[in-house]
């Protein structure tokens, strides 16, 4: 017995491990039952040339990622299930088998018995394990990875608003060869740290506004409690007027967009994005619920980038603002930047 013991010890801890690191990943990974006849006739299409790297230099064996369990089939509920390598890193990588990470063939992985909701996030704390479920192989794990936001077209999105105590509609994609745009969401109306960065961001709209640069504030509130919070005098804790739009995602289907919704709350994380005149995000930054965010350090982010977008054989260094010295990204000609500080 105290060997099982141990081995069921070693198999919880092993999956935690595995799950933790999925769920801090930036992978989509979809977790299906079914029989093993069925389960032999879907493709795995895992991708882990990245998780190979990793497991051979000894890291912890996947990226940082959220899981995510949805239907195949019809499928109403997922009873039982396993992670375990795909085939392609099994022969890249034979000896991964005889891991300590994974000394057994098929290390399993057990949901409890009742009906697990197909629609929602997987929960680390849905997960149990009993020597009877040790060994199942009823299940595919299907991984894809999801492009991150930077780099990429910002997700559109036409919505209603609040502006100079007025209902208007705002479509991200009308600034596109236009303006630079700096997108950022707020958990709730009529809160404490919300007020302090919605108004320091107008105080400074002109500042922006120099920069070619629109400002768009987004929370899940109705434009009705948008409108109640402008109307409201700043030393009562409201905003005052407001030199930018505040967007309604009343649907909360831009904040999912963007990857900062709380679903079990319903409301955003303190997301700011900044998009250049070409529709692409080039930068962004997600604080948790209680760290109000800096205009300075936004500002000049934007200036680091629109410079580097005027002169793309530089880059900016740290804590670079205008008028400081770049550099150029070439393992000699950086040496004068270098050289210099």
């Amino acid at each position: 017995m105290e060997g099982q013991e141990r081995l069921d010890r070693w198999m919880r801890e092993s999956v935690v491990d595995i799950v933790r690191s999925l769920r801090e990943a930036s992978l989509l990974v979809q977790v299906y039952a079914g029989s093993a006849s069925r389960s032999s006739e879907k493709k795995v299409v895992v991708d882990l040339e990245a998780v190979k790297e990793r497991w051979e230099s000894g890291e912890s064996p996947l990226p940082e990622g959220v899981i995510f369990v949805e239907e195949l089939e019809g499928d109403a509920s997922l009873s039982h299930g396993f992670l375990a390598p795909s085939a392609s890193l099994i022969s890249s990588n034979p000896n991964i088998l005889s891991s300590p990470k994974f000394p057994f063939t098929r290390p399993s992985l057990s949901f409890p018995s009742s009906s697990i909701s197909l629609s929602k996030p997987l929960r680390t704390s849905s997960f149990s394990l009993n020597r009877s479920s040790l060994f199942l192989n009823t299940c595919l794990v299907r991984a894809s990875r999801e492009l991150p936001l930077v780099g990429n077209t910002a997700p559109d999105f036409e919505a209603e608003a609040v502006f100079d105590q007025e209902f208007v509609k705002v479509k991200l994609s009308k600034y596109i060869g236009k303006k630079y745009v700096v997108l950022f969401f707020y958990p709730l109306d009529f809160t404490f740290v919300c007020p302090t960065e919605i108004t320091a961001f107008s105080d400074r709209h002109a500042e922006f506004e120099e920069l070619n640069t629109e400002i768009l504030g987004v929370s899940v509130d109705s434009v009705f409690s948008h409108l109640a919070w402008v109307q409201t005098n700043r030393k009562s804790g409201g905003l005052g007027d407001l030199k930018y739009p505040l967007i309604s995602d009343i649907t909360k289907s831009i904040s999912k967009s963007y990857g900062v919704l709380i679903p079990d709350q319903g409301i955003a994380l303190r997301g700011l994005f900044i998009i250049d005149k070409q529709g692409v995000i080039q930068h962004s930054t997600i604080n948790n619920l209680a760290i109000g965010r800096s205009v300075d350090e936004t500002k000049r982010t934007l200036q680091a980038l629109q410079y580097v977008q005027d002169n793309p054989d530089e880059v900016c260094p740290a804590g670079w603002t205008p008028g400081e010295k770049s550099m150029k990204p070439d393992p000699k000609l950086s040496k004068e930047y270098f050289g210099a500080v």
